[in-house]
């Protein structure tokens, strides 16, 4: 199209705005320079497609500050996978959980019982719980970090409604064996944190005792009782501090554990910075 024919075309269209009372689109202004190495290619399978890992990261910090900036009560979790520049798919959940839509995510359930390298990264966002910007690290076993280990991935991030992260990825020495060890470390701490040093010590011979005995006779009589009320307390303790938001960071320190364990954990959400300072 030569520029004769551009600015006739603006002519026209200029005369017809006049006549509805609205501007020609050839007439207004661009809103803000565009930077085109940050958009991505929308492809036929459904994926979206970046010329590098930090456009398709920003997009990804933007769709996820969308799912949270809204009223408390109305923000949600939105799950994305990522492999390396390419965003694999997406899924929005509810207020506490998006397990099902990362589910749902193609290819997902097939990794859990393949042997796939750990080249994926997942993001969600996680709605406040204790005020503005205020929420919980990831979650343990069988939450967030298990999603990480049966998964496959190379990395899993949780993102609050402030932009800020909670992140868990791999090490160059992570390992199964690894894994499994800071699975027993991440319950001891929690579990301690949770019912006191003395009430964890006495849980954890409870818990010794019963392993050792047959299955048909692990619960019953004083092990059963001994055992119930202790769950028990566990359960208020665990409710109890939902509220206040000190599991935040009983999460945070038993997330903590896995940096001594083949993986990477770090975050800046201030909640959780506020409590270390």
């Amino acid at each position: 199209m030569g520029y004769e024919k551009i600015v006739t075309l603006a002519e026209r269209c200029a005369k017809y705005a006049a006549t509805c009372g609205k501007r020609s689109i050839l007439e207004t202004k661009p809103l803000g320079k565009v930077n085109f190495s940050e958009l991505g290619v929308c492809l036929s399978d459904g994926t979206i497609h970046f010329q590098n890992e930090e456009s398709a990261v920003k997009y990804i910090f933007k769709r996820l500050h969308k799912a949270l900036d809204l009223p408390q009560e109305q923000q949600f979790e939105r799950v994305i996978a990522k492999r390396g520049t390419t965003i694999i798919g997406e899924g929005d959940g509810t207020h506490t959980s998006a397990t099902k839509e990362f589910a749902n995510i193609k290819g997902m359930m097939e990794r859990m019982n393949s042997d796939v390298p750990r080249d994926l990264e997942v993001y969600h966002s996680h709605p406040d719980m204790f005020g503005t910007g205020r929420t919980t690290p990831l979650s343990g076993i069988p939450g967030d970090i298990g999603t990480f280990f049966n998964f496959k991935l190379k990395k899993i991030v949780a993102v609050n409604s402030k932009g800020e992260f909670n992140s868990l990825e791999i090490g160059n020495d992570f390992s199964l064996e690894k894994f499994k060890m800071f699975e027993e470390k991440y319950e001891d701490v929690a579990l301690c944190k949770l019912l006191g040093t003395e009430q964890f010590k006495e849980f954890k011979k409870i818990q010794k005792i019963i392993k050792s005995l047959p299955p048909g006779e692990r619960l019953k009589g004083d092990i059963k009782g001994q055992y119930v009320r202790l769950i028990e307390q566990l359960s208020k303790r665990e409710k109890a501090t939902s509220k206040t938001g000190e599991i935040a960071i009983i999460n945070h320190e038993a997330n903590k554990c896995a940096n001594d364990f083949g993986m990477k954990y770090d975050t800046n959400f201030s909640n959780l910075l506020e409590y270390e300072a």
